[in-house]
């Protein structure tokens, strides 16, 4: 029961997170808006908590998050990680679609989880995932 009601607040998370998003995005009314904002070099990012996303299973889990986030005019993803199991292959996952959304995505460490002490763990990271 306890992994049931972990999980249905891990959803309400990420559910709550992009209606926030797309609510804000609206406020700002027409596609000219966007299209505006777009044209300049200034860009919009999304911070993205890998943490509440362990039941993804694939890339295909992602495109809708990439895809919507990108029709609200956000241009990149910070992802969030901490030190789970399953960052590895979330982060694989969330790159890969973001790749066939035409989305960018960067690590954000999340340094409650990571210390200075495990700055070989942070460079592995980086070296696996930095372009």
């Amino acid at each position: 029961m306890a992994l049931f009601m972990l999980n249905m607040m891990r959803s309400c998370a990420v559910a709550c997170f992009l209606a926030a998003t797309l609510a804000a995005a609206a406020l700002h009314g027409s596609s000219g808006f966007l299209n505006a904002r777009q044209s300049t070099e200034k860009m919009a990012f999304c911070h993205f908590v890998i943490g509440v996303t362990d039941d993804r299973t694939s890339s295909s889990d992602y495109d809708s998050d990439m895809q919507q986030a990108k029709a609200a005019g956000i241009d990149a993803f910070a992802l969030n990680i901490g030190a789970d199991a399953y960052t590895d292959t979330q982060l694989t996952s969330a790159y890969e679609s973001a790749a066939q959304n035409n989305m960018s995505v960067y690590i954000s460490f999340d340094f409650s989880w990571y210390t200075i002490s495990n700055t070989s763990g942070i460079g592995a990271m980086i070296k696996n995932y930095g372009t």
